[in-house]
C-alpha cells in the first residue's frame, strides 16, 4: 500500500511543474514584450559616421525647406511662420533627433555621447519654446543648439554640431 501512495506524489509534482511551466511558456509567447528595444552598441567611429550622415542629410533638407519658404514668403506673418515650423521644420528636426537616438551607443566613451544627445534633446525643447514665443524671429536663427553643437564637435563629429 505504501508503494501506491509513494508513486502518486512524484506524478502529481511532475504534472504540477509541467502545468506551471506550460502556463508560463504560453504567457511568454502571447505577451507583446512591451519593453523598449534593445540598445545597439557599436564602435565610436561607426556611431559618429552614422550620426554625421544623418546630420548632413538633415541639414541639407532643412536649408532647402527654409530657402523654399523664404522664397515664397518674403515677409511671413506669425501664422505663416508658426504653420511652417509646426507642419514642416519641426517634424523634420524631430525625425533627425530620433534617427540620432536610434544609431545606438558607442561601446566606449558613452558619457560624451550621452551628454551630446541629451544636450540635443534640450536644445530641441528650447527651440520649441522660442518658436512658441516668436515664430518669425526664430526663422532667422536660434542659439538653442550652441551647447549641443559644442558637445558634438568635442566628441569628434564632423557634420553634427557644424554651425
Amino acid at each position: 500500500m505504501t508503494r501506491g501512495i509513494g508513486t502518486l506524489v512524484p506524478v502529481r509534482t511532475k504534472r504540477s511543474i509541467l502545468a506551471v511551466c506550460g502556463a508560463l511558456f504560453l504567457a511568454a509567447a502571447c505577451s507583446s514584450g512591451g519593453g523598449a528595444a534593445p540598445v545597439v552598441f557599436l564602435e565610436k567611429s561607426a556611431a559618429i559616421a552614422q550620426a554625421d550622415a544623418i546630420c548632413k542629410q538633415g541639414d541639407a533638407e532643412i536649408k532647402q525647406l527654409l530657402a523654399d519658404f523664404n522664397a515664397a514668403h518674403s515677409n511671413p506673418s506669425v501664422e505663416e511662420a508658426r504653420d511652417f515650423w509646426v507642419n514642416t521644420l519641426l517634424p523634420r528636426l524631430d525625425r533627425e533627433v530620433g534617427d540620432i537616438h536610434r544609431v545606438g551607443e558607442p561601446t566606449k566613451d558613452k558619457v560624451g555621447w550621452d551628454e551630446a544627445v541629451i544636450a540635443l534633446d534640450k536644445a530641441l525643447s528650447q527651440l520649441k519654446t522660442e518658436i512658441s514665443a516668436d515664430p518669425v524671429k526664430t526663422l532667422d536663427g536660434s542659439a538653442s543648439f550652441s551647447n549641443a553643437n559644442k558637445l558634438f564637435v568635442a566628441y569628434g563629429f564632423k557634420e553634427c554640431g557644424k554651425p
